[in-house]
């Protein structure tokens, strides 16, 4: 990564490797217990700062980041924000760093809003704690979203407490042949992870989870990971997954939101999006959590 500085934040069974210049990403979430490196990382894209603003398929690291104001590209009240947001291609300070934790810090250059994130390693547990304060006049309507993106193969199942299932684009996909509302995890198997070979992909919203919390499991290491967070906050679960099916990537983004659906004028819409009031600040926390079948 030469000039990049990664910092480690760690504990006897976890190890959480953060790139702050990389909008604030991490890049690695190691289970030490079980030898199992969870996030995916594009070997085709180098890790390396991009330009504000690009767009995002095209240099996607993987690794996870955090989406913010909107997922693809959208125009309010003749403000453009860029694809998949305003955070994830510019680099985050530094505010206190210990062995044990990281917190950093942003401000959107599109919206002014002051983000923070403390990342905190405890036991088997990353408790990522979040800050938005919006100083703008009028209230915000917004998305929010995570964006981990796990590496997975045909040995993983996503893990998920029941809900409904919707396809985000009748266009992309192709294991899913209906635009109805499903069941999970569907007719179509969803659960179960494929092979690159296969050339399978799909992007679905998860929505009345009957609990707060989504995961994989890989039944080759024995070990699973887990993400608990606040329904109230997030109350849709999107979840993109190809197996070589597009751009050949082997890859499943587990992704809670605030919103619903993809394009942020449409949520407005529909009513079915986040708002942050002036001057008020919205704070909240996630949880990743690794472990073992037998544990």
């Amino acid at each position: 990564m030469d000039a990049l500085e990664a910092h480690v934040i760690a504990s006897e069974s976890l190890a959480v490797m953060v790139v702050p210049q990389l909008g604030g990403r991490v890049i690695e979430l190691t289970d030490l217990r079980h030898s199992r490196q969870w996030l995916w990382r594009n070997h085709h894209v180098p890790l390396q700062p991009v330009v504000a603003g690009a767009a995002y398929d095209d240099v996607w690291q993987g690794g996870f980041e955090e989406l913010f104001p909107n997922d693809a590209p959208a125009t309010l009240d003749g403000v453009k924000y860029p694809d998949h947001g305003e955070l994830w291609s510019i680099p985050w300070d530094i505010e206190e760093r210990s062995k044990g934790s990281l917190t950093l810090s942003v401000t959107g250059p599109t919206t002014g809003v002051q983000v923070s994130k403390t990342l905190q390693v405890a036991g088997a547990e990353l408790k990522v704690r979040y800050r938005l304060e919006h100083e703008g006049d009028d209230p915000l309507p917004h998305l929010f979203k995570l964006h981990p993106a796990f590496a997975i193969d045909g040995a993983c199942r996503l893990d998920l407490p029941g809900g409904t299932v919707e396809k985000v684009d009748a266009e992309f996909g192709n294991l899913l042949d209906s635009t109805e509302t499903q069941s999970w995890p569907t007719q179509a198997h969803l659960a179960q992870c494929r092979d690159r070979l296969s050339k399978t992909n799909e992007f679905v919203y998860v929505s009345n989870l009957p609990e707060s919390w989504c995961g994989i499991t890989d039944t080759s290491t024995d070990s699973w990971v887990r993400i608990r967070y606040s329904d109230e906050v997030f109350p849709f679960c999107w979840i993109f997954m190809t197996y070589g099916g597009w751009r050949d990537h082997n890859v499943v983004v587990l992704e809670p939101c605030t919103n619903y659906p993809k394009d942020l004028e449409s949520a407005i819409a529909e009513g079915t999006h986040a708002t942050l009031a002036p001057g008020v600040a919205k704070e909240f926390e996630v949880t990743f959590s690794v472990g073992g079948v037998d544990d």
